[in-house]
């Protein structure tokens, strides 16, 4: 978690204070740029350029937490074929969306 500046209310509860840090980085705005600056290891909602951020995850985490968080399924930053496939197999995926099952080393997920 990044706290972006010009918060309004000032002050976050105490859990969040635990992971939060400032932000002073203006001249890194995409979002797997940001994966990488942060060395994210999960995300939650992929929105942006999601194969670009899982594909940034992989750097950070042998396998990247993926949690597309939109709804209805053709609302879906990702595909669970889509994470699976840009992280060379080896995500952590789950969506509330139905996706196909997909066979991935000869085992059905």
């Amino acid at each position: 978690m990044f706290i972006t500046k010009g918060r309004k209310s000032g002050r976050m509860d105490d859990l969040k204070q635990l992971y939060a840090h400032p932000w002073d980085k203006d001249d890194v705005s995409d979002l797997h740029k940001i994966v990488e600056v942060v060395q994210a290891t999960a995300l939650l909602g992929v929105s942006g350029t999601p194969q670009k951020a899982c594909q940034a995850l992989m750097k950070n985490n042998n396998r990247p937490i993926i949690f597309p968080m939109s709804n209805p399924t053709s609302q879906a930053e990702c595909t669970a074929e889509q994470a699976f496939s840009w992280t060379e197999n080896k995500c952590i995926f789950a969506s509330g969306s139905p996706f196909p099952k997909l066979t991935i080393d000869d085992k059905e997920i």
